[in-house]
């Protein structure tokens, strides 16, 4: 998708029915997962579209959700996920009794998607801070903290769908505002807008915030969809199992394995947890390792690699250690079993 077409659909669409919106896109393959991934974090200039755009791209995107239903969450999050987890998700937000409630829910938000950042919320005195965490490999992306600016303003938008009226933070934290033209956030998402260094981009409103209730609360519906959500979070459903979704990690960096605490970071979850999952699953960060450079080390060898080669692909610095692992493996030396195949 080029970024000309993105800006220009968010142009032309603008005002427009939210059926018309979702039809457009959905025929342009555009989804939120794909817009978030194809633009923001993959470095294309998104930063031509300005915070005001932005903001009403996402409003649009808010008001497919809420007129368009299921149909409205596959463009927002995209069909990577489980549509029936995330419909569920949404309309339990809908329906939650308070903000408190309705936040609680992206807490865990990243468990269902597969994003390197997580959504915080913390009382501090008598204020609240909603904060947007990324994983420390994408903190240095030069184009994190427009894509910050873009989920704050749909937790903005998001907060005044759920009032019935424009929720602007008290103050906006950010480590270097992406847009240029700072009047944009007051006149969008903040009465005041503070820079300050080593900070996540963080909202900021009144303690009091959590306890507002939702206009459109419904607590039997609310049950029904957490039920769905939390079986959703108990088998995995719409993601890949753990197993998969480590490996795939290991995969990318096997020249230099990443540790436990690394993976679980890019997971979005704690150290503890996700050695408490693995160990649940029957698995060990140790094994996955392994068996990922087993296969790698026999695949490696049937393309007539050197040891040397093979050694240098999968994070070996001594040779001497890689024979010994593949002994451990395969009872034969690189050379042999090589040389039956």
């Amino acid at each position: 998708m080029e970024p000309r077409s993105l800006m220009d659909l968010a142009g032309e669409l603008r005002g427009r029915d939210a059926d018309v919106l979702i039809e457009v896109a959905a025929e342009m393959g555009i989804t939120w997962a794909e817009l978030s991934a194809h633009t923001s974090m993959q470095g294309l200039p998104w930063r031509a579209v300005s915070l005001r755009s932005a903001t009403d791209f996402v409003q649009l995107l808010v008001n497919a959700q809420r007129l368009g239903g299921a149909r409205g969450l596959a463009l927002l999050w995209g069909r990577r996920v489980g549509l029936h987890a995330l419909g569920s998700l949404g309309m339990a937000v809908m329906s939650a009794a308070t903000i408190g409630d309705a936040t609680s829910y992206f807490l865990n938000l990243h468990r269902l998607l597969q994003v390197p950042f997580r959504f915080e919320v913390e009382t501090v005195g008598d204020e609240v801070h909603m904060r947007t965490v990324y994983i420390p490999e994408r903190k240095g992306h030069p184009e994190v903290i427009f894509h910050a600016d873009c989920l704050a303003a749909i937790c903005v938008t998001g907060l005044s769908t759920l009032l019935g009226r424009h929720a602007k933070a008290r103050r906006y934290l950010t480590p270097a505002p992406s847009c240029t033209r700072h009047s944009l956030y007051l006149d969008a998402m903040c009465e005041e807008l503070l820079v300050q260094t080593d900070v996540d981009c963080t909202l900021v409103y009144p303690a009091t915030l959590l306890d507002e209730p939702i206009s459109t609360r419904n607590r039997s519906l609310e049950q029904e969809h957490r039920k769905v959500i939390e079986a959703a979070f108990h088998h995995g459903s719409g993601q890949p199992d753990l197993r998969q979704r480590v490996t795939r990690i290991l995969q990318e960096r096997l020249a230099d394995p990443p540790s436990l605490k690394q993976i679980a970071q890019q997971l979005g979850i704690s150290e503890r947890s996700l050695r408490g999952q693995l160990e649940q699953a029957g698995l060990s960060y140790r094994d996955l390792l392994a068996e990922l450079r087993r296969e790698q080390a026999e695949l490696l060898l049937k393309e007539g690699r050197s040891v040397r080669q093979v050694c240098a692909t999968l994070g070996y610095s001594d040779p001497t250690n890689f024979r010994k692992a593949f002994r451990r493996w395969t009872n034969q030396a690189p050379s042999s079993w090589r040389a039956q195949r």
